[in-house]
């Protein structure tokens, strides 16, 4: 058999992006944007008051979005800390 003179395989090696610490929270991001989109269907048809309607959804909002904000100090934090461990010169006794 006749091999061809050159290789037709154009497939792409090597090209991978490291894992960020904040995976996590970017999928915690979309379960509560899912669960605020649900509640907000679920409050609209069960409760017919406005007033409380944007009463339960604003602390909804709140309430999530400081738990992204301390998800993400957390990890910063934990980030900053290892990467000073790492950047200090070890010694040896």
């Amino acid at each position: 058999m006749n091999k061809p003179a050159h290789n037709n395989d154009t497939r792409i090696t090597g090209t991978r992006v490291a894992a960020s610490p904040f995976n996590a929270v970017k999928l915690e991001l979309i379960l509560i944007i899912i669960i605020g989109i649900t509640l907000g269907l679920v409050v609209n048809h069960s409760i017919e008051q406005d007033a409380i309607q944007f009463i339960v959804l604003a602390a909804y909002g709140l309430l999530a979005s400081a738990w992204i904000v301390l998800r993400v100090r957390s990890l910063a934090r934990t980030h900053q800390q290892s990467s000073e461990l790492a950047s200090k010169p070890q010694t040896h006794d």
